[in-house]
């Protein structure tokens, strides 16, 4: 089982988040926590994300839509 620590910064329209992912002693050799970076950056009708491991980077485009085609935000 992981666990995991964070720490948040926000500015205009950007939010960024640093988790650390701590292994159990039994399930891994690795006793290092793992650190992964996310940006977040936030629109009225879209938004753009990124994950980054030190090694990889996923990123992620998306909208904001409710069921009656309204733009819904994110407070």
């Amino acid at each position: 089982m992981q666990q995991a620590d964070s720490a948040m910064a926000l500015t205009n329209n950007e939010t960024y988040v640093k988790l650390q992912l701590h292994n159990d002693e039994s399930s891994s050799s690795r006793k290092d926590p793992q650190n992964l970076f996310v940006k977040g950056t936030w629109y009225p009708r879209h938004f753009f994300m990124s994950v980054l491991d030190g090694c990889d980077t996923w990123t992620l485009h998306g909208t904001f839509l409710s069921s009656f085609g309204e733009t819904t935000t994110i407070v």
